[in-house]
């Protein structure tokens, strides 16, 4: 009997420590998803306080706003955040226990094609709109939200969406790959 009470006692300790590991944990994902969503709240905030618009040239422009007529012309294009979500997930790294994903869609608005970039720049007319899809994922490190891939999805003109695309070696016009993170 005395090493069945003794074993009683050990596995009583046992489950009582587990609810102890656990709070921890939820803690440690709450604090990691807080500091994820204000990191997020803050990164939109910026982006909505800034100006994005700038003069685009270029084969993928002008086929897209001029057609295939006019292959050298100039288009002024604005962007604008769009609507986003947030993940946050558990990793089973030690350095990265948690990765955070941001999906976020850049709408913007063209104006017609120009002949140089000077018409472009003076139209104040921008009827022409589109979106672009891009996927961002951090990393929490050390207590805070590390930036460590940016992604593109494009979409063909029946608005069918291509595969995820990393930004690296692609065009730094693309207002997703190009803006910080």
């Amino acid at each position: 009997m005395p090493k069945f009470s003794g074993l009683v006692i050990v596995l009583s300790i046992l489950v009582l420590s587990l609810p102890s590991v656990s709070v921890g944990d939820e803690k440690a994902d709450q604090e990691a998803t807080t500091k994820f969503k204000q990191y997020v709240s803050d990164l939109i905030a910026r982006y909505k306080g800034e100006k994005h618009e700038r003069i685009e040239s270029g084969l993928g422009v002008t086929v897209a706003v001029c057609g295939m007529d006019k292959l050298d012309g100039y288009v002024k294009v604005a962007y604008e955040v769009g609507t986003y979500g947030i993940d946050v997930r558990k990793t089973d790294s030690l350095i990265t226990p948690y990765v955070g994903v941001l999906e976020l869609t850049w709408d913007s608005h063209s104006s017609r094609c120009h002949d140089t970039k000077e018409e472009a720049q003076a139209d104040a007319e921008l009827p022409k709109p589109g979106s672009f899809k891009y996927r961002y994922t951090y990393g929490f490190q050390d207590g805070k939200w590390v930036p460590q891939s940016r992604e593109v999805r494009g979409m063909d003109s029946e608005g069918n969406e291509f595969h995820w695309s990393p930004c690296e070696g692609l065009n730094k016009q693309m207002i997703g790959c190009s803006v910080p993170n």
